[in-house]
């Protein structure tokens, strides 16, 4: 999870952007996830909670191409191996030149990110640029699928697996 993107960071990924959509992308520090297990057959509720001991919840921010290019290189490559991994949905920081699709970002267009406080406050290691941006809270719980869903990415991540029968 700290080294490379993964099914249960891509899951976490989904059940955000379910619940919050509308952002162009989604990314979570993989510090967050705390479980050394390889998790297979049922996943649990207690193993959402044993993977996110913390829970926390999320924002959103608009940030210029040329900061997110920075934020998500550094998280692929600086941060590589460490909790400062980033877990990343539409876009890939795999490379110093992330892009959505075809799309490479531009350095004059704004994009809005969701992500988690934590993060956005600037305390993630070598992201601490992102304190300098202004944060855009949600409410304390957001509808997603005619359901309410507290704002803590526990909730979302154990709503998306009920959503998908995996729970």
């Amino acid at each position: 999870i700290r080294n490379e993107q993964t099914n249960y960071g891509q899951l976490t990924m989904e059940a955000i952007a379910s619940a919050m959509p509308g952002a162009e992308v989604y990314f979570l520090n993989s510090g967050s996830m705390r479980l050394d297990d390889n998790l297979s057959g049922v996943v649990t509720q207690y193993d959402v909670l044993r993977t996110f001991p913390y829970g926390g919840g999320l924002v959103s921010m608009t940030l210029p191409g040329d900061t997110l290019n920075k934020v998500l290189t550094i998280g692929a490559t600086t941060n590589k191996g460490t909790g400062g991994y980033l877990q990343v949905k539409r876009l890939s920081g795999d490379s110093g030149n992330p892009c959505d699709g075809q799309q490479l970002l531009e350095s004059g267009k704004n994009y809005k990110v969701v992500l988690p406080k934590y993060v956005a406050d600037g305390n993630e290691q070598n992201l601490e640029l992102l304190g300098n941006y202004p944060q855009e809270p949600f409410q304390e719980s957001v509808t997603v699928d005619g359901q309410q869903v507290k704002n803590d990415i526990r909730d979302m991540v154990i709503h998306q697996m009920k959503k998908l029968g995996t729970y």
